[in-house]
């Protein structure tokens, strides 16, 4: 009902872990094929959370798909994260 497509799930281990934010995010466009990626404003992705919405927009440019940051919302006066 909310449009979503497909979901992919990446099993969370040491290797994943350890890295970098261009490295997970060049794996994971190569084989799904990113076009569009929303992130919440607090997101964070990489080895020491490295990989935040600016970084992560770097990235789009340089791999052809755009980042969106969306700000926090919340739902019945809680904060959805």
């Amino acid at each position: 009902a909310a449009g979503v497509e497909r979901t992919v799930v990446v099993p969370f281990d040491r290797g994943v872990a350890a890295m970098s934010p261009e490295a997970f995010i060049g794996d994971l466009a190569a084989r799904e094929g990113i076009v569009h990626l929303m992130v919440g404003e607090d997101f964070a992705l990489g080895k020491n959370r490295a990989g935040d919405p600016a970084r992560l927009a770097g990235i789009g440019r340089d791999l052809g798909f755009t980042v969106e940051t969306i700000t926090r919302i919340a739902v019945g006066g809680e904060e959805v994260s």
